[in-house]
């Protein structure tokens, strides 16, 4: 099925003249929240999905198809060598 899918999503960038997007997730600062702002205490890394990122920024859908993974969703201090072999060796 998941064969499937990416092939559609390749068909369908050809077809409209797009480029094919991968966002590989793993979490981090960029998908951390914290109630009260940035020097909250309260803060978790990797707190937002990728799908999340995604919808936040409707418009990259008029100048790409892009396709998200959450590979994992750990912080930078816990980034180890299994994820970097799962970046490595993903398959779309």
């Amino acid at each position: 099925m998941k064969k499937v899918l990416v092939l559609a999503a390749l068909l369908a960038s050809f077809a409209f003249g797009k480029p094919l997007v991968y966002v590989l997730a793993t979490g981090g600062t960029i998908a951390g929240s914290a109630a009260g702002g940035a020097t909250d205490t309260a803060y978790t890394s990797g707190a937002v999905t990728v799908d999340a990122l995604l919808k936040a920024v409707p418009q990259i859908n008029d100048i790409a198809v892009v396709k998200g993974a959450q590979v994992a969703n750990i912080g930078s201090q816990a980034m180890n060598n299994e994820i970097w072999l799962k970046l490595v060796g993903f398959e779309t």
